[in-house]
C-alpha cells in the first residue's frame, strides 16, 4: 500500500520546484549565449534592449555627427589663385552672407566694393569655395576693418 504522506510529500516537492524553475532568470538552465544572457534570450528582450532615453541620446549624437559630416564635405575651401580672382566677381564672407564686389585687381591686390567703402584686400587672402569667392571673415567684421581704414588720416 502506498503512503498518502510519501505521496503529499512527492507532490509538494514537484511545486515547489515548478515555482522555482518559473522564477529563475534563466528558465530550463540554458547556457549562457556570446553576449551573457541565455541562448533563448533574443537581442529584442527587455533585459538587453536600451531604455527610451538611450535610444533617443544615441540617435541625436549620431545625427549631429552626421550633420558635422556633411557640412565639412560641403565646406571644401581652398586659397583662391590669382587668376580665379576677377573683377565683377562677388564676394562672400565665411558663413556666405555677401561682403561686396571685387572691383579691380592688380598684383597688390583686389579692390572690394562694399557699399560705400573701397578696400584693398590682399590677394592671399582670398579663398574660394565650389567656385564662390570668399573671405575667411564675416561681415561684419570686414564692415568694421573697412570703417576704421576710412577714419585713419
Amino acid at each position: 500500500m502506498v503512503n498518502p504522506c510519501r505521496i503529499a510529500a512527492v507532490i509538494a516537492l514537484a511545486f515547489a520546484a515548478a515555482s522555482a524553475a518559473a522564477q529563475s532568470t534563466n528558465p530550463g538552465n540554458m547556457p549562457p549565449g556570446p553576449a551573457g544572457r541565455p541562448i533563448g534570450m533574443g537581442e529584442q528582450d527587455s533585459a538587453t534592449m536600451p531604455s527610451a532615453a538611450d535610444q533617443i541620446a544615441v540617435g541625436a549624437q549620431r545625427a549631429s555627427t552626421d550633420r558635422s559630416a556633411r557640412a565639412a564635405r560641403r565646406s571644401r575651401a581652398r586659397p583662391a589663385t590669382p587668376a580665379e580672382i576677377v573683377a565683377g566677381s562677388a564676394l562672400a564672407d565665411s558663413a556666405g552672407t555677401l561682403i561686396g564686389t571685387i572691383e579691380s585687381v592688380t598684383a597688390d591686390g583686389a579692390i572690394v566694393a562694399s557699399g560705400a567703402a573701397r578696400v584693398m584686400v590682399p590677394l592671399e587672402a582670398f579663398g574660394i569655395d565650389g567656385g564662390h569667392l570668399l573671405l575667411g571673415i564675416t561681415k561684419v567684421e570686414f564692415d568694421a576693418a573697412a570703417a576704421g581704414a576710412i577714419a585713419q588720416p
